[in-house]
């Protein structure tokens, strides 16, 4: 039995016991590196990579951070090593926030289990020589979202068509960030979103 699995279960037992509902839990560290996560926050994995990619260095330690309307899911992180992600599926989201004064005491059990980390990668690519940093890139294909299916016969938010609107097959996530005001994390989870449902598609940009 893994150490975070441990620390995990105490988490969701004593904020259960606060909350008479039922916390489910994951523990990522600095690198976007999932250390431990409950089964029902699987379908969230991307979005949690993103949001730890594009908007954990931002947040100071003991900050939260709620990344989805509609969804009682909060983001603490608790350390510049560590970040907690707890979700219910009914309740209050507010409830969710009688973690912090908890928290604390599973900081030093949290940082001890994950030890050194390495860098992000990100932060050694900034560091190279400008030459290495310019061939990085050059490897890197860029995609593209692209409306393939007509939206008229489903009912979707407004929030949603002003970015579904944007996916022409042309405009990149930065385009489309800047466009409809909206985060890349907010951008990249609507994509995802209908990708499944077959509404898109990624196209190779040219």
């Amino acid at each position: 039995m893994s150490e975070f699995y441990k620390i995990s279960r105490e988490i969701a037992s004593e904020l259960g016991a606060l909350l008479t509902v039922r916390p489910y839990c994951a523990i990522v560290n600095a690198n976007g590196e999932i250390c431990y996560i409950d089964s029902e926050l699987g379908e969230y994995t991307d979005l949690i990579k993103d949001f730890l990619a594009t908007t954990y260095p931002m947040l100071k330690v003991g900050d939260h951070s709620v990344p989805l309307s509609g969804i009682n899911m909060i983001f603490f992180k608790i350390s510049e090593k560590a970040m907690v992600i707890l979700h219910t599926k009914k309740g209050a989201l507010g409830q969710l926030l009688a973690f912090k004064p908890i928290m604390h005491k599973y900081i030093p059990k949290i940082d001890s289990s994950i030890g050194d980390i390495k860098k992000p990668i990100e932060e050694e690519i900034e560091k190279a020589p400008v030459k290495e940093q310019v061939e990085v890139k050059k490897k890197k294909s860029k995609f593209v979202p692209l409306l393939v299916k007509d939206l008229g016969e489903i009912k979707i938010p407004i929030e949603h068509a002003t970015v579904l609107n944007l996916c022409n097959g042309e405009n990149d996530v930065e385009y489309i960030m800047k466009e409809s005001n909206k985060t890349r994390l907010y951008v990249n989870q609507i994509i995802r979103q209908y990708q499944k449902q077959g509404y898109i598609k990624l196209k190779k940009a040219l």
